[in-house]
């Protein structure tokens, strides 16, 4: 009998308002389907099972979307993919450096959820090689906290970096490599081998040949 499902009486959705569309009635030609008209006049069908979801027409969802790529013209750039996955790490559990950020409170300012906000703050990438950084480490994602950074500059920020302390000065093994005019990689690999701070600066091998120990 029309109108009855599995014994019982079936709601009639006709003239509903789902956002942009109205249900016109069923669909004659496929049972379980409604006929609906959207505001811009196209006609189509939705399952039941949709019915309060689809909220729109397929031609209008489309031009809904290709207008929000169109607000700031930068989908798909590398400010955007930066913002993207600086949102990530904040709030997607499943990313692989939440637990450095979100994980342990780092949060993403209300304005910088929506990337023109982002953007209006922070503007382009220097460079190809330029990087988002927070001046204070424990800090969170705003505009006084973050800056554009080479990757050198990065690193030194890092919350595993080590702070050295050596006639009254204190920096990082980077930092203190430009000092003294020794590669990093070898300073650290003196750290690491339990070499002496004072030894670690200040040994000059007799020869660059000579293999130290």
């Amino acid at each position: 009998m029309d109108g009855i499902v599995h014994g019982f009486m079936a709601q009639d959705n006709t003239g509903s308002r789902y956002g942009s569309i109205v249900i016109l009635g069923r669909d004659a030609e496929k049972a379980g389907c409604w006929r609906y008209r959207c505001d811009c006049g196209a006609l189509g069908r939705v399952w039941s099972g949709q019915l309060g979801k689809l909220k729109r027409c397929k031609q209008c969802y489309l031009k809904v979307i290709g207008n929000s790529r169109k607000t700031h013209g930068k989908h798909g750039s590398r400010a955007y993919r930066i913002w993207q996955n600086m949102k990530k790490r904040c709030l997607v559990k499943t990313d692989p450096c939440y637990a450095s950020y979100g994980g342990r409170g780092i949060s993403v300012c209300s304005k910088w959820m929506s990337f023109e906000g982002f953007y209006g703050d922070m503007g382009e990438p220097p460079s190809d090689k330029h990087q988002l950084d927070r001046v204070d480490n424990n800090g969170n994602y705003e505009a006084s906290n973050t800056r554009w950074t080479l990757p050198s500059q990065n690193c030194r920020n890092r919350r595993s970096n080590r702070l050295i302390e050596w006639k009254g000065e204190t920096k990082t093994v980077v930092e203190w490599s430009e000092v003294l005019g020794i590669d990093h990689g070898v300073l650290r690999q003196r750290l690491y081998r339990g070499w002496d701070i004072e030894r670690a600066f200040t040994y000059i091998p007799k020869s660059r040949f000579s293999c130290e120990s």
